[in-house]
C-alpha cells in the first residue's frame, strides 16, 4: 500500500496543482508585437471640418468725409453771355456736407447761396441786340438766395477690402426762387447749369470713400487667428483661417458696420508646431457665421484606466454554482487580434482557481452618460483552451456576462475638463486690441483609437466663436 502511494504522489500532486492554478501563455501587447514585427495600423488623421466664425466690424467714415468736405471749392461763379437771350453771370457758395447713412445709402445734403445778375435780350441782328435790353439782378447787391443740394451715394465693399461708393446728384431746389419779369425762369436755368457741376463734388465723395481700406485690419485679425491657442491639458488650437468674406453693409450716421464671415478649418493637436503667417486672400461671397467645429483626440492612460476599474471590481466574486474566484488584479493594454486592434484585459483571479486570465473586448462609448464599456468580451483563445481543461465552469455565459458588466469607465470628468480648457483659451484679449469670446457647446465622442501607449477618444467639438476688433 505505501509503495503504490509513492507511485501516485507525484501524479496526485500534479493533479491538485493543475487544477488550483491557470496559467495561460500571456496575450501580448501591442507595443511587444510590434517589438516581434507586427506592422499596425497608422493612426487615423483628424478630419478637417470648415468651420465659419463670426467677427462683427465697425469703421467710422466722419473722417473720409470730412476730406471730402475740404478738398472740394465752396465757391462757384460763372455765366453766359449769348447775343440773344438770357445773359448772367452767378455766384455760388455752398456750406458743410451734412452726412447721413442708411443700411447702403449715404444722403449728403448742404446748403447752398447764389446770387446772379444779367440781362434779357429778345432779338439780335448782327451780333449786337437789337433791341433795348432789360436788366436783372437777385440776390447780388442784397441778402443771396438758397438752394438745397442733394446727393445719394450707394455703398459697397471690392473684393480687396476697400469701400466702393456711387454718388449721383439727387436734386438742386431752389428755396426762394428769383422772380424776373420777361417770361423765362432764370432760377430754373441757373439750377440745370449748376447741377452738373456738383458733378465734381459727387467724384471727391466717391474718392475720399474708396480712400478707405480695412486690409490692413483684416490682415492683423488673420495674423491673429493663426496664432496657435494653448489648451491646458489638451494641446494647441489652431483655426487656420482659409477664407474672409463680408456681409451686407448697415451705415447708421457716419458708422458703418459690417460682419466679417471667416472662413477656417480648426485643428486640436497634442504636439504644437510652427507659427505660420500668410496673405489675407482677396473677399470670398459672403458666408454667415455658423460657430466652430473641430475633432481631436483625448489621450487615457492604460494604467489610469486599470485602476479606476479595478478600484470597484477588486474583491467581487463571479462563479457558478461552488465554485467562484475573486479578482485581485486588473491591467489594459492594446493588442492585435483577429486583424483587428482590441482591448486586452488581464485579470488575475483568487479562490476556487487562481491565477491570470486573458480577455479582450471592444470599447464602446455613451455619450448621454459618458461612460466607456467594454462589449464583445470573451476568453482569448490560449486562456479559453486553458479553461476548457481546468475550469470549465468560468466559461459559462453567466459568468463572462458579469465580467462584463462591470468592465467600464467613466470619462465624464475628462471632457468636462476638456470644455473648460477649451472655454478659456476662446475667450481672451490679444496684443493688438482683439477679444475673442466663445463658449463650447457640444462634445461628443465619435470614434476611438488604441495606441501602443494611450487610448485615444476622437471628439467632435461644436462651439460658437466671435471676435471684435
Amino acid at each position: 500500500m505505501r509503495r503504490w502511494f509513492w507511485i501516485l504522489a507525484p501524479v496526485l500532486f500534479a493533479a491538485c496543482s493543475s487544477t488550483k492554478t491557470i496559467n495561460p501563455k500571456a496575450l501580448l501587447s501591442l507595443q511587444e508585437q510590434q517589438l516581434q514585427g507586427l506592422n499596425i495600423p497608422t493612426p487615423k488623421p483628424l478630419p478637417a471640418v470648415l468651420s465659419q466664425i463670426d467677427v462683427p466690424v465697425s469703421v467710422d467714415l466722419k473722417p473720409y468725409f470730412e476730406l471730402a468736405n475740404n478738398s472740394v471749392d465752396k465757391h462757384l461763379a460763372g455765366g453766359e453771355s449769348p447775343c440773344q437771350g438770357v445773359r448772367y453771370q452767378y455766384k455760388l457758395d455752398r456750406g458743410n456736407l451734412n452726412f447721413v447713412g442708411l443700411n447702403q445709402t449715404l444722403n449728403t445734403s448742404v446748403l447752398v447761396s447764389y446770387g446772379l445778375k444779367g440781362e434779357y435780350c429778345a432779338a439780335c441782328l448782327l451780333g449786337n441786340c437789337a433791341l433795348p435790353k432789360v436788366p436783372f439782378s437777385c440776390g447780388w447787391d442784397e441778402a443771396p438766395r438758397r438752394a438745397t443740394l442733394s446727393l445719394q451715394s450707394q455703398l459697397s465693399i471690392s473684393p480687396d477690402y476697400r469701400i466702393v461708393s456711387n454718388t449721383t446728384v439727387r436734386e438742386l431746389k431752389a428755396l426762394n426762387p428769383c422772380k424776373v419779369s420777361f417770361g423765362i425762369d432764370i432760377t430754373d436755368k441757373l439750377m440745370n447749369t449748376v447741377t452738373p457741376l456738383m458733378g465734381g463734388l459727387c467724384s471727391e465723395i466717391d474718392s475720399q470713400v474708396y480712400a478707405v481700406s480695412f486690409k490692413a485690419e483684416v490682415q492683423d485679425l488673420w495674423n491673429t487667428l493663426a496664432e496657435p491657442m494653448l489648451i491646458d491639458y489638451v494641446g494647441e488650437l489652431r483655426l487656420q483661417p482659409k477664407a474672409v468674406s463680408v456681409s451686407t453693409l448697415n451705415l447708421n450716421g457716419t458708422t458703418l458696420r459690417f460682419r466679417a464671415g471667416i472662413s477656417a478649418q480648426p485643428i486640436i493637436s497634442s504636439t504644437g508646431g510652427p507659427k505660420t503667417t500668410s496673405p489675407v486672400p482677396n473677399l470670398s461671397p459672403y458666408k454667415p457665421g455658423s460657430g466652430f467645429r473641430v475633432y481631436t483626440d483625448l489621450k487615457l492612460d492604460y494604467d489610469s484606466l486599470s485602476s479606476q476599474i479595478l478600484a470597484y471590481m477588486k474583491g467581487e466574486k463571479f462563479g457558478y454554482k461552488k465554485d467562484s474566484v475573486e479578482i485581485s488584479g486588473l491591467r489594459l493594454f492594446p493588442t492585435y487580434q483577429d486583424s483587428q486592434t482590441r482591448l486586452g484585459i488581464r485579470v488575475d483571479v483568487i479562490g476556487t482557481k487562481s491565477g491570470t486570465l486573458y480577455l479582450v473586448g471592444d470599447p464602446e462609448f455613451d455619450n448621454a452618460t459618458r461612460i466607456v464599456r467594454l462589449t464583445n468580451v470573451d476568453y482569448d483563445l490560449e486562456s479559453k483552451n486553458v479553461l476548457l481543461k481546468s475550469a470549465s465552469w468560468l466559461l459559462d455565459e453567466t459568468v463572462r456576462e458579469n465580467l462584463e458588466e462591470n468592465l467600464w469607465f467613466e470619462v465624464g470628468d475628462l471632457f468636462t475638463l476638456t470644455e473648460e480648457s477649451i472655454n478659456e483659451a476662446l475667450n481672451q484679449r490679444y496684443e493688438n486690441g482683439a477679444q475673442s469670446k466663445g463658449e463650447v457647446q457640444y462634445i461628443e465622442l465619435t470614434d476611438y483609437q488604441l495606441r501602443p501607449q494611450h487610448l485615444l477618444l476622437r471628439t467632435h467639438i461644436t462651439g460658437q466663436l466671435s471676435i471684435s476688433m
